[in-house]
């Protein structure tokens, strides 16, 4: 309650009254403490941010207030700001262009900067993340700019970019060097080609040279096509290899896999079992990749299988 007590004088009477006024502000003080803890928690926001925060007259561009971590983002106290202008403290390269920014923030109540160059109190220059918005306070026109020094970041940024950069450079180096290495290996292949050629014409060859010339053949053969699909290095790179699909039995490339792998198996002594379906599976696959495939398969199970251990391989058609 608030008491208001005043005296009362009566012409003709000697007796002294006392007015007394009596008034209720309870829902007075309330709303004077709620402002008043709101304004201490905002102080409290507004001095202990990490961010430099100016607030400035949204009419004249004059500073009004300034946090204390301005000081620790550009070298100026709260004393050196608070009175000026912005474009008079030299935060900006361009006078005229800081003009035409606060211009626009008074036009459109709200400007950003992803990367703003300014200067320090010592002339360092520092790039920020610079955002600005305009508010009413107290029937006044209030901008306030929050600062951010995004200098370690954009370094970063920039590394990044440098790394990227390099890597694509890596990249590109190491297309042209398969590009030259594919020509490199070229040159062996064809005479290691015509060599089985020529063995294919001599006379009485015992069996097991006409197998081992049979393998070289087809490898030597392989080789040779992996080598023109490195050629295209642009494919590889894109993870366009190209098939050569046909209509095939599979069970033709599963013998020649084996036959392929037969020598490292028996090396390691392994009993190789190989189930083969009695009809015909026909498949629409590229025949030297898919013994290619078989022949990893059964590499891994040689290596990867203890000495004298057992191999499967089974062929059978299944549904998609």
């Amino acid at each position: 309650m608030r008491l208001n007590a005043s005296p009362v004088l009566r012409s003709g009477h000697d007796s002294h009254l006392i007015l007394l006024a009596i008034e209720d502000i309870t829902e007075r003080r309330q709303v004077a403490t709620a402002v008043a803890v709101s304004e201490t928690r905002y102080r409290r926001l507004f001095e202990t941010a990490q961010d430099a925060i100016l607030i400035v007259d949204a009419v004249t561009g004059r500073i009004q207030d300034a946090n204390p971590f301005i000081e620790q983002t550009l070298g100026y106290r709260q004393d050196e700001l608070v009175g000026k202008e912005l474009w008079e403290i030299g935060f900006f390269q361009d006078i005229a262009a800081s003009r035409m920014a606060f211009e626009e923030l008074q036009q459109k109540g709200y400007i950003r900067y992803d990367h703003l160059p300014l200067a320090t109190k010592s002339g360092k220059r520092v790039e920020v993340e610079f955002v600005s918005n305009v508010y009413q306070v107290d029937q006044q026109q209030v901008a306030q700019c929050n600062i951010r020094d995004i200098t370690e970041r954009t370094r970063l940024e920039r590394q990044a970019q440098e790394q990227a950069q390099a890597l694509a450079d890596l990249n590109r180096r190491k297309d042209e060097f398969l590009a030259m290495l594919s020509h490199e290996l070229r040159n062996p292949l064809a005479p290691i080609l015509n060599a089985v050629h020529l063995l294919r014409h001599e006379e009485g060859e015992d069996p097991i040279r006409r197998q081992a010339r049979t393998i070289i053949e087809r490898q030597a053969g392989q080789l040779a096509r992996l080598v023109d699909d490195l050629l295209e290095v642009s494919r590889i790179a894109t993870g366009k290899i190209r098939l050569n699909e046909e209509r095939l039995e599979p069970r033709r490339i599963v013998e020649l896999a084996v036959e392929t792998v037969q020598p490292l198996i028996e090396r390691r002594e392994h009993d190789l079992s190989v189930s083969l379906p009695a009809e015909p599976i026909w498949v629409y696959a590229d025949a030297a990749r898919l013994e290619q495939v078989v022949v990893n398969l059964l590499n891994n199970a040689a290596k990867y299988t203890d000495p004298r251990g057992h191999i499967w391989l089974t062929l059978s058609a299944g549904g998609r």
